[in-house]
Protein backbone atom coordinates (compact mmCIF):
# COMPACT_ATOMS: atom_id res chain seq x y z
CA UNK A 1 0.00 0.00 0.00
CA UNK A 2 2.90 2.37 0.74
CA UNK A 3 4.18 2.01 -2.82
CA UNK A 4 0.79 2.95 -4.25
CA UNK A 5 0.57 6.04 -2.04
CA UNK A 6 4.08 7.10 -3.02
CA UNK A 7 3.27 6.73 -6.72
CA UNK A 8 0.12 8.83 -6.31
CA UNK A 9 2.11 11.54 -4.50
CA UNK A 10 4.80 11.48 -7.19
CA UNK A 11 2.16 11.65 -9.95
CA UNK A 12 0.60 14.66 -8.22
CA UNK A 13 3.99 16.35 -7.89
CA UNK A 14 4.81 15.75 -11.57
CA UNK A 15 1.41 17.17 -12.48
CA UNK A 16 2.17 20.25 -10.35
CA UNK A 17 5.49 20.65 -12.19
CA UNK A 18 3.61 20.42 -15.51
CA UNK A 19 1.29 23.25 -14.46
CA UNK A 20 4.25 25.38 -13.31
CA UNK A 21 6.05 24.73 -16.58
CA UNK A 22 2.94 25.63 -18.64
CA UNK A 23 2.51 28.88 -16.74
CA UNK A 24 6.20 29.74 -17.05
CA UNK A 25 6.04 29.09 -20.79
CA UNK A 26 3.07 31.42 -21.17
CA UNK A 27 4.68 34.22 -19.17
CA UNK A 28 7.97 34.06 -21.12
CA UNK A 29 9.87 34.51 -17.88
CA UNK A 30 13.63 34.25 -18.03
CA UNK A 31 13.72 33.24 -14.37
CA UNK A 32 15.84 30.11 -14.04
CA UNK A 33 14.47 27.02 -12.39
CA UNK A 34 15.09 27.16 -8.65
CA UNK A 35 17.69 24.79 -7.23
CA UNK A 36 15.15 23.63 -4.64
CA UNK A 37 12.75 22.54 -7.42
CA UNK A 38 15.52 20.55 -9.10
CA UNK A 39 16.50 18.98 -5.78
CA UNK A 40 12.95 17.88 -4.93
CA UNK A 41 12.34 16.56 -8.46
CA UNK A 42 15.58 14.60 -8.23
CA UNK A 43 14.57 13.10 -4.88
CA UNK A 44 11.30 11.87 -6.37
CA UNK A 45 13.07 10.39 -9.38
CA UNK A 46 14.01 6.77 -8.71
CA UNK A 47 15.88 6.26 -11.99
CA UNK A 48 19.31 6.94 -10.47
CA UNK A 49 18.88 4.35 -7.74
CA UNK A 50 17.39 1.81 -10.16
CA UNK A 51 20.20 2.42 -12.64
CA UNK A 52 22.85 2.02 -9.97
CA UNK A 53 21.29 -1.18 -8.66
CA UNK A 54 21.00 -2.59 -12.17
CA UNK A 55 24.43 -1.59 -13.48
CA UNK A 56 26.72 -1.86 -10.49
CA UNK A 57 27.95 -5.38 -9.73
CA UNK A 58 26.83 -6.50 -6.28
CA UNK A 59 29.90 -8.54 -5.32
CA UNK A 60 32.73 -6.84 -7.19
CA UNK A 61 35.99 -6.11 -5.41
CA UNK A 62 36.33 -2.86 -7.35
CA UNK A 63 32.81 -1.55 -6.61
CA UNK A 64 34.16 1.93 -5.92
CA UNK A 65 35.77 2.03 -9.36
CA UNK A 66 32.50 0.96 -11.01
CA UNK A 67 30.55 3.56 -9.03
CA UNK A 68 33.03 6.29 -10.00
CA UNK A 69 32.78 5.32 -13.67
CA UNK A 70 28.98 5.41 -13.48
CA UNK A 71 29.11 8.83 -11.80
CA UNK A 72 31.38 10.19 -14.54
CA UNK A 73 29.15 8.79 -17.30
CA UNK A 74 26.02 10.19 -15.64
CA UNK A 75 27.67 13.61 -15.29
CA UNK A 76 28.80 13.70 -18.92
CA UNK A 77 25.38 12.54 -20.11
CA UNK A 78 23.63 15.17 -17.97
CA UNK A 79 25.88 17.93 -19.26
CA UNK A 80 25.15 16.85 -22.82
CA UNK A 81 21.36 17.00 -22.29
CA UNK A 82 21.56 20.37 -20.50
CA UNK A 83 23.67 21.76 -23.34
CA UNK A 84 21.26 20.40 -25.94
CA UNK A 85 18.35 22.01 -24.09
CA UNK A 86 20.12 25.36 -23.96
CA UNK A 87 20.87 25.11 -27.69
CA UNK A 88 17.22 24.37 -28.49
CA UNK A 89 16.04 27.31 -26.38
CA UNK A 90 18.61 29.66 -27.92
CA UNK A 91 17.67 28.56 -31.42
CA UNK A 92 13.91 28.83 -30.85
CA UNK A 93 13.97 32.53 -30.04
CA UNK A 94 11.16 34.40 -28.30
CA UNK A 95 8.40 33.16 -30.61
CA UNK A 96 9.25 29.48 -30.23
CA UNK A 97 10.06 29.59 -26.56
CA UNK A 98 6.51 29.17 -25.20
CA UNK A 99 6.05 26.05 -27.31
CA UNK A 100 9.13 24.43 -25.80
CA UNK A 101 7.75 24.87 -22.29
CA UNK A 102 4.26 23.82 -23.33
CA UNK A 103 5.61 20.71 -25.04
CA UNK A 104 7.55 19.82 -21.90
CA UNK A 105 4.42 20.39 -19.84
CA UNK A 106 2.41 18.01 -22.02
CA UNK A 107 5.14 15.38 -21.67
CA UNK A 108 5.06 15.78 -17.87
CA UNK A 109 1.28 15.33 -17.86
CA UNK A 110 1.82 12.11 -19.80
CA UNK A 111 4.38 10.90 -17.28
CA UNK A 112 2.06 11.80 -14.40
CA UNK A 113 -0.67 9.78 -16.10
CA UNK A 114 1.60 6.79 -16.54
CA UNK A 115 2.68 6.93 -12.91
CA UNK A 116 -0.91 7.28 -11.70
CA UNK A 117 -2.05 4.43 -13.95
CA UNK A 118 0.68 2.16 -12.64
CA UNK A 119 -0.35 3.05 -9.08
CA UNK A 120 -4.06 2.54 -9.56
CA UNK A 121 -4.11 -0.18 -12.17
Amino acid sequence: MGGVALKVVVAGYVLLLAVKLWRAAVSLSDRPVAAADIFVATLFNPKGLILALALLPQDADDLLLHAAALAVLATVSSLFWVSLGRLIIATAGDRGRPWIGRSGSVVLVGFAGLIATSALG
